[in-house]
């Protein structure tokens, strides 16, 4: 029985590749995102720990963040985006039952200074910039989370997802618009197996340019199935109804 050289080479590829477990990444239209690309140029942390998280791990980034978090050359900007990272990833920040006590400079530490000597300068978090009083019990127990639940072996951290425009193309009479409503889910199962899910229904019309891409090819860019839509209540709004999944 003769094996084909090409069909060979290929088997060898797939069954060298080898599967790592990460935690979910930061995703480029993230707030988070962009804050790591300023700390990243302002060089806030060793080179060793920027190389390791080139994917933007959210786990990782976290941990960069809490370690320039006392750098003196933040400004009150760059400190609000920081404490914006920390409450969109609650999940990831170490050391919450720590949180405001100074005492704790290790280096690996949230309070950690830019230099050993000028720990004086210490800018705190408190427990009520990250966490609050809940709605009704069970909603909002943090800033950034509509419904989380916290368990040793499960948490999950629910969020709606709700995107609303309206507006008009110069040259037209018709209007633009976007009424995409969702969920946005994620979970760990014994800070072993990550969960991700996105569920977002769109009801959309596009820009002249883009309908012309649309008709051309009958695919809405990025999208999958389609069909077409014109509201019952609002006169001359037409686009297209589709569904988004991602998980």
């Amino acid at each position: 029985m003769k094996f084909h050289p090409g069909l060979l080479a290929i088997c060898c590829i797939i069954l060298s590749v080898r599967t790592i477990a990460q935690s979910p990444h930061i995703l480029r239209t993230d707030p988070a995102y962009h804050t790591f690309d300023r700390m990243d140029v302002l060089r806030m942390s060793d080179t060793s720990l920027v190389s390791s998280i080139n994917n933007y791990n959210r786990k990782e980034i976290i941990r960069y963040f809490q370690k320039v978090w006392n750098n003196d050359a933040l400004t009150p900007t760059d400190r609000y985006d920081l404490l914006h990272a920390f409450r969109d990833n609650i999940e990831f920040f170490t050391e919450k039952s720590d949180i405001g006590k100074a005492e704790h400079q290790n280096q690996e530490g949230l309070f950690k200074n830019a230099s050993e000597e000028n720990r004086t300068s210490l800018t705190e978090i408190s427990r009520a910039d990250l966490e609050r009083s809940p709605v009704l019990k069970y909603f909002y127990k943090s800033w950034a989370n509509f419904l989380e639940l916290e368990t040793p072996s499960f948490s999950m951290y629910l969020n709606p997802v709700l995107h609303l425009n309206y507006g008009k193309e110069s040259g037209t009479d018709t209007p633009v618009f976007q009424n995409t409503r969702g969920l946005d889910l994620r979970a760990y199962i014994d800070k072993k197996v990550y969960i991700y899910l996105q569920l977002l229904e769109n009801q959309r019309s596009f820009l002249s340019y883009q309908n012309e891409r649309i008709d051309r090819f009958n695919a809405l860019p990025g999208q999958g199935l389609y069909k077409t839509f014109e509201s019952s209540v609002v006169g001359r709004l037409k686009g297209f109804d589709y569904f988004n999944a991602k998980a």
